[in-house]
């Protein structure tokens, strides 16, 4: 937390006669509010009963030819600061809806800003950010207006700071002043001072080292900012390897009708409960509606949209697997699809060659595609979004999608590349292509695949460049066989098994007809702290020098992972049986919060352990490097005394080894070109001392 001291204050001005009442018989009362010598607004507030025309109007106007023009102009303008804002480095510098707001709090003794009302778009808002962003302010305190434009304001101010790096935060001032009417805004309290007090005391003393805001305007969730400072811990370490085992049936799925459903499910399958459970949370991530996000923390929002990597060996039960706990729940869903094209085409076959303009042809919806196609995608997903869908992606070989990611790249288009990191945020895309153009501003996009561990090793190789396999969570299936369901075929059973699929096809639909919302980590009972914490100590490993890259990648994206697995479970643990108006509540608990780090935790333990398992060639290679003799080294010399494998790695091995090699003080690197090492006598890692 911060104190008031701790905003952008000044000494008070006073107010000045900018005040105006340009019609002797004072109809008009305006206020000028000046943006540069040839820019400045009118603020004009007529009366109610002028011709219907009542009501305030804020106007712009430049000196154009030495005349004032009630026009905006061609040049761009500026952010409205009545006092300068230079030197307000490590302050937090608040932003206003209007010049009205600006203005008053600098009566008050804070500066601040706000954006024009003329050309007020985001890449505008953005530019305006980029030149703000060396101040050297610690970060912009949007404090949003009490109604949805306010907030949607506040929403796309968010998303242009989050692009130029600028860090921001967005205060819903209601919450603090439940007085506040609506539409209401700060010059609405009768005491500013007091008002900034009540803010003070809630804004961060620093933002996450990672700071983000992608996606739609939303309302901004339900947000809790009564902590008491007292319950602040230490900073959390990072978490001891869960054990797998630990997560038993009742620990992940507390919802009992749920959990039985599930466990019948999964009785014969090759999975564990932690990996059906993963598998079966994918498929409900995906049939959420388009605007479904999470928010951890104020404007940093993000699709409750997960994406899984299932590792499993050839005959492993995937397909089983697969069809039981991601595609048969979805079953009612892609019948409802099917139902209404079937209907829609019908009626357009009957009408398209009656009809004076020729209809437009139905479009057929999907609940799932069983194929990643980066050409085609782009369609299917605009067409989904011009209807508020989610799209679900159930790849029985995700090897298939990275092939696809390859041959695009090597057209050198790397379209399919920057269209599949977008979707990780629900980002749209814009594409040129032969046959028409793409274009879809948001997406709701899961993705669930199997792969096979020695593909995935060849191709990771130790790197993750761009980000798109850390932006997979990975879970490896248990080693096992199927097993067959035991006992009498009667009545009973089969009824049994109807009734457990039921409730997971049940499950499915009712997600699916959610409204859409944005679901934030609860405040009041530590779930937020906990959640920062814990990111904040992944993100600190993964810009440690000695953290292999393809796992620093992934431990960016961590905690992503964690608030989108953390939504669903919570969704789950909601669900009410038997349809109806269930409401799940906005805020997500410390338990569920707890347990999708848990989850977490233990699979990056998982992933850590998958990539340093006995086909790591960098280990094998420091390994075969200290038995040999204290010499002089090339990678010439050196990759004679190794097996195949490592001899086929090629230089970039010898430069990773020779690095790590020198860092650890087994030796110390005698020439550059070629790169030649030599190794200490004493292999320990311990310096030698030269007499």
């Amino acid at each position: 937390m911060i104190a008031v001291s701790d905003l952008a204050t000044v000494t008070p001005i006073k107010r000045e006669p900018f005040w105006k009442t340009p019609e002797p018989d004072g109809t008009i009362t305006q206020a000028i509010y000046t943006y540069g010598p040839t820019q400045h607004t009118q603020r004009r507030w007529y009366p109610e009963d002028n011709d219907g025309k009542g009501g305030k109007r804020v106007l712009p106007f430049t000196l154009i030819n030495g005349e004032w023009k009630n026009t905006a102009g061609e040049d761009d303008w500026g952010l409205f600061a009545p006092v300068p804002i230079a030197g307000f480095e490590d302050k937090v510098l608040p932003e206003v809806e209007g010049e009205k707001i600006t203005r008053l709090l600098a009566e008050a003794g804070f500066a601040s800003i706000s954006q024009p009302g003329c050309k007020h778009s985001e890449p505008l808002i953005a530019d305006r950010y980029a030149g703000l962003k060396g101040s050297g302010v610690r970060y912009v305190a949007y404090l949003a207006d009490n109604d949805d434009k306010g907030r949607q304001k506040a929403a796309t101010c968010a998303r242009a700071a989050a692009s130029v790096g600028l860090p921001f935060i967005v205060i819903d001032l209601v919450e603090l002043l439940p007085d506040l009417p609506k539409g209401g805004s700060i010059d609405d309290v009768p005491d500013i001072p007091e008002a900034m007090q009540l803010i003070a005391d809630v804004l961060p003393s620093q933002l996450p080292a990672q700071f983000d805001c992608d996606g739609e305007p939303d309302p901004i969730p339900d947000i809790d900012l009564e902590e008491p400072p007292a319950q602040q811990p230490a900073k959390a370490e990072l978490p001891q390897d869960q054990d797998r085992a630990t997560f038993t049936w009742e620990r992940l799925v507390p919802n009992e009708e749920v959990r039985n459903a599930l466990t019948w499910v999964q009785e014969p399958l090759t999975t564990d409960p932690l990996a059906a459970v993963m598998i079966f949370l994918t498929a409900v991530s995906g049939v959420l509606k388009l605007g479904t996000n999470v928010s951890p923390t104020v404007g940093w929002v993000m699709p409750i949209a997960i994406w899984l990597m299932v590792v499993a060996k050839t005959g492993r039960g995937k397909s089983p697997a697969f069809e039981n706990l991601a595609e048969q729940p979805l079953d009612r869903i892609a019948d409802d699809f099917a139902k209404s094209f079937k209907a829609e085409k019908a009626h357009y076959d009957a009408i398209k060659n009656k009809a004076e303009k020729p209809p437009q042809e139905p479009r057929q919806y999907f609940a799932h595609l069983q194929k990643y196609n980066p050409a085609t995608m782009d369609r299917q997903l605009e067409w989904h979004e011009e209807r508020g869908l989610p799209l679900l992606a159930l790849l029985d070989e995700i090897e298939g999608l990275f092939k696809s990611l390859d041959r695009d790249e090597a057209s050198g288009s790397g379209d399919g590349i920057t269209q599949l990191l977008s979707l990780f945020n629900g980002r749209g895309s814009n594409t040129i292509r032969m046959g028409g153009n793409r274009c879809f501003r948001r997406a709701h996009f899961a993705i669930c695949g199997f792969i096979q561990p020695n593909k995935l090793l060849k191709r990771v190789n130790g790197e993750d460049d761009d980000g798109r396999h850390a932006r997979f969570v990975q879970i490896q299936l248990p080693k096992g066989v199927m097993r067959c369901r035991r006992g009498a075929i009667d009545t009973e059973t089969i009824k049994l098994e109807k009734h457990h699929r039921k409730v997971l096809s049940d499950l499915v639909w009712e997600m699916h007809l959610l409204p859409a919302k944005t679901y934030s980590i609860a405040v009041k009972d530590g779930a937020q702290r906990v959640f920062c914490n814990w990111s904040e100590a992944w993100w600190e490993k993964a810009d440690q020098p000695t953290t292999k890259p393809i796992l620093a990648a992934l431990y960016n994206k961590l905690p992503d992972h964690a608030a989108k697995l953390s939504a669903v479970l919570h969704l789950v643990n909601e669900y009410v049986p038997g349809g109806g108006n269930w409401k799940p509540s906005s805020t997500i608990p410390l338990a569920v919060i707890e347990l999708a780090l848990a989850i977490i935790d233990c699979l990056v333990a998982e992933t850590e352990r998958f990539y340093a398992n006995e086909d790591d060639l960098e280990a094998q290679a420091i390994a075969k490097f200290k038995t040999l003799a204290p010499t002089e080294w090339t990678w010439d010399s050196f990759k004679g005394k190794c097996k195949t494998p490592i001899r086929n790695a090629g230089k970039q091995l010898w430069t990773n080894i020779v690095t790590a090699m020198r860092d650890a003080g087994i030796g110390e690197v005698t020439k550059s070109k070629p790169l030649t090492f030599r190794r200490h006598t004493d292999t320990s890692g311990h310096h030698k001392v030269s007499a």
